[in-house]
């Protein structure tokens, strides 16, 4: 008889090098594995259970995205980035941030919108509720942005800052506030809602977010969160 057919359609497998890689991406962002810790392979292959190639895959990924030091003969080691280059990272999202914007406030539909409008306020209240990680939070957000600009391109532009960027937000501590991040998320979805592409990229861009960055950068400073 012939072989009857699923009626549901089966998960596509993962390979084992991206499952890896987000492992070691979560352990980096939750402290497991500190900013500046040297990386051995045969630890890291005993700890995941795997073979070395989809270790070594993983960490070539994770270097790509800025996220792991390579030296070749010397050394493996997890980032630990300079206050210079968090203030870059952060400018360089936000610029990309506001290219995703621009696109997506005028090709979404009126459907995308409600979609877009939901998504911020369950991130908005999960963020006043304190019960969620903030950067976990932050990055549904612009997840959701970048998904509705609906752009290759600005998709790879943003995994590889937005990784960085969310690194940075989770290390931020105290000197996140979760005030600016909502105002600045209101004003996104107003920008967006109106389909102005000019004024969702200036909320990105403009005066008051480069303040809520700049309060961000002046926060980490005094908590010495990362090296000056």
């Amino acid at each position: 008889m012939p072989i009857p057919t699923p009626e549901t359609t089966p998960a596509p497998r993962r390979l084992l090098r991206d499952v890896v890689f987000d492992k070691l991406l979560a352990a980096i962002g939750d402290g497991t594995l500190e900013l500046g810790e040297r990386l051995n392979d045969d630890e890291l292959v005993s700890w995941l259970g795997v073979s070395r190639t989809p270790v070594r895959e993983a960490i070539a990924k994770l270097s790509d995205f800025g996220l792991v030091d390579i030296e070749a003969n010397r050394y493996t080691r997890v980032v630990q980035p300079s206050m210079t280059e968090v203030d870059d990272t952060l400018h360089a999202a936000l610029g990309v941030w506001s290219l995703a914007a621009r696109r997506a406030a005028v090709t979404m539909d009126d459907a995308q919108r409600k979609e877009f409008r939901a998504l911020a306020k369950s991130v908005t209240s999960a963020l006043k509720a304190k019960k969620s990680d903030h950067a976990f939070e932050f990055k549904r957000l612009i997840d959701g942005l970048v998904g509705y600009a609906a752009s290759p391109s600005l998709t790879r532009m943003e995994e590889t800052v937005g990784a960085r960027t969310a690194l940075i937000l989770r290390l931020s501590g105290p000197a996140f506030s979760v005030e600016n991040a909502v105002a600045f998320t209101d004003s996104l979805v107003g920008a967006i809602d109106q389909g102005d592409g000019e004024a969702a990229a200036t909320v990105l861009v403009g005066p008051e977010t480069q303040d809520y960055a700049m309060q961000l950068l002046d926060g980490l400073r005094e908590q010495g969160t990362f090296p000056a």
